[in-house]
């Protein structure tokens, strides 16, 4: 595997293709990172809310699911520091495209523009984000808001976070086991869902959307079509 930008190309898997004719690389990057990454037992230590709130919300066939994810680079610029509203300073307008697109996506979903593999009573909004502040702001302004689909159906939003502090667990910050624990989970929890909403190009929400081959939407593209995640080529051109 070649990595030549943040794009996965096609052509860089071709010595894979070719000894197994009509692999699928989509799904099978959801195959390989299934296999490779599961949850402890133990994961429930990190995360009281995991059993009892999130798993029945996230794996409830009755609810779409879009997974929210927004990274701010708080804990990069200042690990240790409380989360606040200073994390999304001069960000607000870019948080914002994100907020429009899940709601884009949400809407197709609900009007039936979109397919899903089963109908649906409820939304839940997963928000997955290296800020605390940015994921209880999102859950005070949206959730519990009352939609309606254009055939006259009813929904009312629920927003799910978990209680992460949003470290970054690159050693050099030198994480704590309850930091990398967090960490996963949220990046698994971004694969419990039916489509990802994903800030810019980070490997963290796309990586997260692969392990389960989910639809991702960018929110500085169009969120009516999801993004192509392997790209033809070599990207050489």
């Amino acid at each position: 595997f070649k990595k030549s930008s943040q794009y996965i190309y096609r052509d860089h898997f071709k010595p894979l293709t070719d000894v197994m004719p009509g692999l699928n690389l989509e799904t099978a990057f959801a195959c390989s990172l299934s296999k490779l990454f599961y949850l402890s037992p133990r994961i429930k230590k990190f995360e009281k809310k995991l059993q009892s709130d999130i798993f029945p919300a996230v794996r409830d066939k009755n609810n779409l699911v879009v997974t929210v994810y927004y990274r701010t680079g708080h804990a990069d610029a200042k690990p240790g520091e409380e989360s606040s509203e200073k994390d999304i300073a001069g960000m607000e307008a870019d948080l914002e495209k994100s907020i429009k697109c899940a709601k884009t996506v949400e809407k197709n979903y609900i009007d039936g523009t979109f397919a899903l593999d089963r109908s649906f009573t409820g939304i839940v909004w997963n928000v997955i984000s290296d800020s605390p502040f940015v994921r209880g702001d999102i859950e005070s302004k949206f959730g519990g808001e009352e939609l309606t689909s254009s055939k006259g159906q009813t929904f009312t939003r629920r927003v799910i976070t978990t209680s992460s502090r949003g470290a970054h667990t690159k050693t050099q910050a030198n994480p704590s086991v309850e930091d990398f624990a967090q960490g996963f989970l949220d990046w698994y929890l971004i694969g419990e869902s039916d489509a990802v909403v994903s800030h810019k190009g980070w490997s963290y929400g796309m990586t997260g959307a692969l392990r389960t081959a989910r639809p991702v939407f960018r929110p500085y593209q169009s969120c009516n079509t999801p993004a192509v995640l392997v790209h033809e080529g070599d990207g050489k051109q």
